[in-house]
């Protein structure tokens, strides 16, 4: 095994800050985290290597492409079958797996997982490697809800598709278009109660936890060994605390629901308050860090697993195709000695580089910007919410609800790969819809695709890709 590569003699602590769902577009709103950044090392075109948590997360523990993770399923979208309500029990991550924290734990780190996330817990491998894990989100979600516990109990695999079974035989002796509307009200009032009665509605979905128990570990069980510190904050993540305005992106999608401007803004605007509480979130955790000598000889990570899309080609939030803001995320790298930042000028990257490609960065000091350009790819494989999948099937052929939603989510399941180099991005759909290719140095937002006047560039970019 190849040895690491530290500053010193001893070895760093590793703290990662994974702010789930920020996006590099944003994070100018987060006073604090800019200030770092201009004290480090930022890197403006960092990329996600998926569009949603557990993708992301497993490509980030083991180096990794999407497409090479071994358990996700090829047809994730269909296999609901393996899907329980949380996907907390999914395995994404072959058994026997060598992630990040496993080989620094070979290395003689102590490994240190918090959690806001129920996708990131200890009943997902996910957290392999870890030598404890704090299920932040078992707090704010469940602990405190009693009725939450009880349908988690009743809504297991088999639980819910004998209610999915009962609901479709009821659903005979019902007009369809008196279904069409029976689904959408009992849609709607599910989707905000549960979002309600879990806390997802509050500005704090765990940050504070998060600090509490970060003391608490550092006051009573720090054992003096290098750490490996890795902490999930779920702050800018859906659903977002806004009254009136229904959240459900499939309703939006699908053209149930309209898109509006008014409804992006107050969507986006929620979002930049619950950016803005998480960065004084991170300020309270680096000073705990700091207060128990966490941060003498210390490298910090800023980053996230995926962005968010408010409107942007029509879409709403992540998990979709791998457009700009949905993967482009922001990466902060910071050196301590003795808990103060070793200035690096500001620094300011503007080449494509992958977060997957932290791992080689950590373990064997391999700098993320390689001499040589290198093709960054980011991968969507399906959708990850399927857990209506069986029921809009059942209900397809008699609700034109259902029909429209469940044909939006197969029309977005399709595998989509971004393919970065230089300042070009190609966005590769593996289907009939046209490829786009965009400037990514002056077309941020992606407007103008000039996939037309370069379909050579196209065609060696797609050379890159080995499946």
């Amino acid at each position: 095994m190849q040895k690491l590569k530290s500053f010193k003699d001893d070895k760093k602590n590793i703290i990662i800050f994974l702010l789930d769902t920020v996006r590099q577009a944003d994070v100018n709103a987060m006073q604090y985290t800019t200030s770092l950044a201009r004290a480090g090392t930022s890197y403006l075109n960092a990329i996600s290597p998926g569009t949603w948590t557990i993708p992301s997360h497993a490509s980030l523990f083991t180096n990794k492409n999407v497409a090479k993770l071994r358990n996700i399923p090829k047809d994730f979208f269909h296999s609901f079958k393996n899907i329980d309500p949380w996907l907390v029990k999914t395995n994404f991550l072959g058994n026997n797996e060598t992630t990040l924290a496993s080989k620094l734990k070979i290395e003689g780190y102590t490994n240190i997982l918090f959690s806001s996330n129920p996708l990131i817990s200890s009943q997902s491998n996910i957290s392999t490697g870890f030598d404890k894990v704090y299920d932040i989100w078992n707090d704010s979600i469940i602990h405190n809800s009693f009725k939450i516990k009880m349908l988690m109990k009743i809504f297991d695999i088999n639980g819910r598709m004998n209610v999915f079974r009962a609901v479709k035989l009821i659903s005979l002796f019902i007009p369809g278009a008196a279904l069409d509307s029976i689904y959408l009200s009992l849609r709607i009032k599910g989707i905000n109660s549960m979002i309600k009665r879990d806390g997802t509605f509050n500005i704090d979905r765990g940050g504070r936890s998060i600090n509490k128990n970060l003391e608490h570990y550092l006051k009573y069980s720090y054992d003096f060994k290098p750490h490996f510190i890795f902490m999930n904050f779920m702050e800018a993540h859906e659903n977002y605390p806004v009254e009136g305005v229904l959240q459900d992106k499939w309703l939006y999608l699908s053209g149930v629901e309209d898109l509006s401007e008014y409804v992006l803004d107050k969507l986006h605007s929620a979002y930049i308050r619950r950016i803005k509480y998480m960065d004084r979130k991170i300020s309270n955790s680096i000073e705990v860090l700091r207060k128990y000598g966490l941060l003498d000889n210390t490298k910090i990570i800023i980053t996230s697993d995926h962005g968010q899309l408010f409107g942007e080609h029509g879409l709403l939030y992540h998990g979709l195709a791998p457009y700009h803001n949905e993967i482009n995320v922001p990466l902060i790298e910071l050196n301590y000695e003795n808990g103060k930042i070793l200035k690096s000028s500001g620094k300011a990257i503007s080449d494509p580089v992958s977060i997957k490609d932290l791992y080689s960065s950590i373990l064997y000091s391999k700098p993320l910007v390689p001499l040589q350009p290198k093709t960054i790819i980011s991968e969507h494989l399906g959708i990850a919410d399927g857990w209506d999948e069986s029921l809009l099937s059942m209900l397809k052929q008699r609700s034109n609800i259902a029909s429209i939603i469940y044909h939006t989510k197969h029309m977005h399941n399709n595998k989509v790969t971004a393919i970065y180099k230089d300042h070009l991005k190609l966005i590769h759909f593996f289907g009939n819809k046209k490829d786009e290719l965009y400037n990514i140095a002056n077309d941020r937002m992606e407007t103008e695709n000039i996939i037309d006047k370069n379909r050579l560039i196209a065609n060696n970019f797609l050379n890159a890709l080995k499946y």
